[in-house]
């Protein structure tokens, strides 16, 4: 992790520092999804890794296979009932302010498979830390 990336860890009280983001497809089943995810980032150190701190500094820590498949089910988040564009910016307000536990990754998918109108959403929530706005872009 940068020095400047740890500097978002230093008071969680004021430093949040996530950003979310929302991803339009055709509706999708969620189990299908999931599984995708899941496995994409399975292989990538950074998605597989929760934070720790070690010597006065934090760390990305790779968890164990066990560990990682003990966390799917926090980690992709089915939400089957925001279906217009008024709750989905409510609930994408309200996620941006909440940080996710040092023992979890710090991104997060949030999936709508059945938003509305044929559509879903792939919400992605991640701590600054894991990539800038222009990385999770």
């Amino acid at each position: 992790m940068g020095v400047f990336d740890e500097v978002f860890f230093l008071d969680d009280r004021l430093n949040n520092s996530n950003i979310v983001g929302a991803l339009y497809f055709d509706e999708f089943e969620f189990e299908s999804m999931r599984d995708y995810l899941m496995a994409k980032s399975s292989g990538l150190h950074k998605c597989r890794s929760k934070v720790v701190k070690r010597y006065g500094m934090y760390w990305y820590l790779k968890m164990s296979k066990e560990e990682w498949e003990s966390k799917k089910n926090k980690n992709v988040v089915l939400i089957d009932y925001i279906h217009d564009e008024e709750q989905l910016t409510e609930f994408m307000c309200k996620e941006h302010s909440i940080r996710e536990p040092l023992d979890m990754t710090q991104y997060k998918w949030y999936l709508m498979p059945k938003f509305k109108d044929g559509k879903g959403i792939c919400l992605c929530k991640a701590h600054h830390s894991f990539g800038d706005g222009l990385g999770m872009a």
